[in-house]
């Protein structure tokens, strides 16, 4: 499921984000690094809270362990 997840975002997000550092306006920089770590991500690199996959009762524990280590918000992508 993860390798699915890396595909998804090398073919179809990664073209929806600045990537080249001539074009990119100064505030979207940050999008110049983050492409690049998606183009070389591996799936034994994602740790569990990278990529959240399993029954929502799992969903939220794993979530609840991301509050318990003090992050107050979650960006979530549902596919």
């Amino acid at each position: 499921m993860r390798a699915r997840q890396i595909r998804y975002y090398r073919e179809y997000a990664i073209s929806a984000l600045p990537s080249d550092p001539a074009t990119v306006p100064p505030s979207y920089r940050c999008f110049i690094s983050m492409v690049a770590r998606q183009r070389n991500v591996q799936p034994a690199g994602l740790c569990e809270s990278a990529v959240l996959l399993g029954t929502p009762d799992h969903i939220i524990d794993v979530l609840k362990r991301v509050e318990d280590a003090g992050f107050a918000e979650v960006i979530l992508r549902a596919s």
